[in-house]
């Protein structure tokens, strides 16, 4: 695996109300959906994400209270390296909380949480083979 973070992906309540927030402290928007939106950073992405697209997609509760929850995904080149990572990850002490499969946006991802219960998206998706580009 090469280490690298692609997108932090916020997960708000409001996505409209957060890409007003991120773009009045002059955030660019680089692709906006609508759950979701990304501001393209030097080198990397950072993603405000509906909390229950979030919820959906991970399999996971999120806490709604005192805790800003995000996740950190890292962009590969092909679905056989999400499963190559993904395997790596559960050797290492992960716990996979959602296989690898096609995603509800799209790409082709799983999550896991670190030991710490960190939430970790690997991802790939055709366009974003160097990581924070498409």
């Amino acid at each position: 695996m090469e280490p690298r973070l692609s997108v932090i992906i916020l997960a708000v309540k409001n996505v409209e109300q957060s890409t007003a927030f991120y773009q009045a402290l002059g955030f660019p928007i680089d692709e906006q959906h609508n759950d979701v939106t990304f501001f393209k950073l030097s080198g990397i992405k950072l993603a405000v994400l509906d909390r229950t697209f979030l919820e959906r997609d991970s399999g996971v509760a999120l806490n709604k209270e005192g805790y800003s929850p995000f996740n950190a995904c890292h962009m590969v080149s092909s679905k056989n390296e999400v499963d190559h990572v993904t395997g790596e990850a559960l050797k290492a002490g992960a716990t996979i909380v959602r296989p690898a499969k096609i995603a509800i946006w799209g790409g082709y991802s799983g999550f896991f949480k670190d030991p710490d219960n960190n939430l970790w998206e690997i991802g790939y998706e055709q366009g974003w083979v160097d990581g924070a580009t498409s």
